[in-house]
């Protein structure tokens, strides 16, 4: 059983402009703050070199790509191959994108040079 023309074209559009807007606020919160390198790893600045490394890893396990895309939907019959493929190659950008900033977080923290900027 598939979706009407006309709700699936509607859910497309939403989901179009869902991505538009979360785009344009991303952008917008780039150039407004910088990325709090110890929030994203949930440390405080006293930790150590291992602690570092350990909440690097605790975090990258957690927000890995491949365990986030798709894995908390429940897919119903009635949705239509399309729009399903949509929703979840968008949690998957956005996974990835999550996955690259914790990466970044633990490259600035664990170089000292890097660190102290």
């Amino acid at each position: 059983m598939s979706m009407p023309s006309e709700k699936l074209d509607n859910v497309r559009n939403n989901l179009h402009r869902a991505n538009l807007r979360l785009s344009a606020l991303e952008r917008d919160a780039r150039k407004r703050t910088s990325l709090n390198m110890y929030l994203i790893l949930g440390i405080e600045p006293s930790c150590s070199a291992v602690d570092i490394k350990r909440a690097y890893r605790k975090a990258a396990l957690r927000h890995h790509p491949d365990k986030q895309a798709g894995n908390f939907l429940v897919r119903s019959e009635n949705i239509d191959d399309t729009v399903w493929s949509e929703i979840v190659n968008a949690i998957r950008r956005d996974a990835d994108y999550l996955f690259k900033i914790i990466g970044k977080a633990y490259a600035i923290l664990s170089d000292p040079t890097m660190k102290s900027k």
